[in-house]
């Protein structure tokens, strides 16, 4: 869904990234790794924003990153390289 919300959208702001990568995030985090909920992830991830000040934020790269989050299988050994690409410090 989010994914295909992010196709019909040119512009990808680091909020909007920061939200949708969470939510992904915690979406493979309750189903692959049974450490949290969903709720409780996201209420963590909420609760400490990202701080990129000063970095140079690829939007190509932020869709990249959450729309392979999504497609990511349970027991992958590491996230999808996109998601370093996303801010340039």
């Amino acid at each position: 869904m989010t994914a295909l919300l992010l196709g019909l959208a040119c512009a990808y702001p680091e909020e909007q990234f920061q939200t949708d990568y969470d939510e992904s995030f915690c979406d493979w985090q309750a189903d692959c790794e049974d450490y949290f909920t969903y709720e409780e992830c996201v209420q963590e991830a909420e609760d400490e924003p990202w701080q990129r000040t000063g970095c140079l934020y690829d939007e190509e790269s932020a869709q990249d990153c959450v729309e392979q989050m999504e497609l990511m299988p349970c027991g992958e050994p590491a996230f999808p390289a996109a998601c370093a690409r996303v801010w340039a410090c």
